[in-house]
């Protein structure tokens, strides 16, 4: 390994130590491996921020013999080579603010400023943890769902995080006074095992169309291998409803290929664009995103239909492909169909993206299909096809 003797490092707080008939073994989250007693020597010059340089010298003082020194490195290498040790400057790193991505500030900020989905699950995670729980919380990012179940009374809490942004959840936890409730797993919660089953599972990973961050494969995965056989989960369920509506010409036209742009590209640019109509099919659905608190003025033409009825303590959730009719209940032009998701927390505790209940400081964005308008009438019917195409929705409609 290619690593600087001035590298200031310190063993990682999770590391766990226990007698067997073999040794010391010396254990994280996802590995274990068999010392030998000496190695408490290790601990305790490297259980607080010190630099190799200083640490190899203190060691050599604390080793009687030439080869108690040279046991108790090869040991520490193998602990350096198995993630055993962190490293002071991969703690204190700075950030990039780079938006949409899940170890940047901008996106915890507008997380945070969801008041209405961040204290519905924090009143989901009391209304569930006991004193007797463990809890795993799956993408903790900035970590205030674990630090909600662990100042809930959980007995402990796992909290997973891939991205580098676990440090700043580390740094929450320690200044809340609540690290030691809580250990920090770096990594995919796929390929982690845990040192004891979980018997509550929370996990706010719901993407703007609500099953692209993977919430079924991970819920799935926990299900077989992490939790025990009566954990509850939090989310409970996640509902998919579609809608049909008048979308506003403005936002119609950003992606498709009207006489209004044909016509203003010409006079903009100077060239006749008309030939993209000999390559347009007018059945395509395009997809924007679209916060749905913006739709609540806009032409409903139809009720909710729902499209999928997810129970997330199954261990084999799939989304299937269907076809629904849907029931039009307005009259205008339908260009249009915007998907939204709702979802039980815990009992009586939903949070909905429908537009009539969205709180303004929802931070989600809804997928919004446009097709080419049509006339329609309250009484008439379309038909809709459903699917998902990698984690994506994808919306197909017909008319009957």
């Amino acid at each position: 390994m290619n690593i600087s003797k001035k590298e200031i490092i310190r063993i990682k707080s999770q590391v766990k130590t226990n007698f067997a008939a073999l040794g010391i073994e010396v254990s994280t989250v996802d590995r274990t491996l068999v010392k030998n007693p000496s190695i408490f020597k290790l601990f305790t010059i490297f259980h607080a921020w010190i630099t190799i340089e200083e640490g190899m010298k203190q060691l050599a003082e604390v080793c009687k013999s030439k080869e108690g020194f040279m046991r108790a490195s090869a040991d520490f290498h193998d602990l350096l080579k198995n993630d055993f040790f962190e490293f002071q400057n991969e703690a204190s790193q700075n950030f990039g603010f780079h938006s949409g991505k899940f170890d940047s500030f901008p996106v915890h900020i507008r997380m945070l400023n969801d008041k209405a989905r961040t204290l519905a699950f924090q009143k989901a995670i009391r209304a569930t943890v006991g004193p007797n729980d463990i809890v795993l919380d799956i993408g903790t990012g900035n970590g205030i769902l674990a630090a909600t179940a662990a100042m809930a009374g959980a007995k402990h809490v796992y909290a997973v995080e891939r991205t580098e942004f676990i440090e700043v959840a580390r740094a929450v936890f320690k200044a809340n006074g609540i690290a030691d409730k809580i250990t920090l797993i770096k990594g995919d919660s796929s390929n982690i095992s845990l040192p004891e089953k979980a018997t509550v599972l929370v996990s706010e990973i719901i993407g703007n169309d609500p099953f692209d961050e993977g919430i079924l494969r991970t819920f799935n995965d926990a299900n077989q291998r992490l939790l025990t056989a009566d954990a509850r989960v939090i989310p409970q369920s996640i509902s998919v409803f579609a809608m049909a509506v008048e979308a506003p010409a403005h936002k119609h036209n950003q992606l498709q290929i009207t006489k209004d742009n044909l016509h203003n590209w010409k006079e903009w640019y100077g060239i006749d664009f008309s030939a993209f109509l000999d390559f347009n099919d007018d059945r395509e659905v395009h997809k924007l995103s679209q916060k749905s608190a913006a739709v609540k003025n806009w032409n409903m033409l139809s009720a909710p239909l729902e499209l999928a009825n997810i129970d997330l303590k199954n261990n084999n959730n799939k989304v299937e492909a269907i076809e629904r009719q849907l029931a039009l209940t307005g009259s205008g032009i339908l260009n249009g169909v915007l998907l939204y998701f709702e979802t039980h927390l815990s009992e009586n505790n939903v949070l909905s993206l429908h537009p009539n209940e969205v709180a303004d400081s929802n931070h989600w964005s809804c997928p919004l299909f446009l097709v080419e308008g049509k006339q329609v009438s309250a009484g008439e019917a379309v038909q809709l096809h459903y699917a998902l195409k990698n984690l994506k929705s994808s919306i197909e409609i017909h008319a009957l």
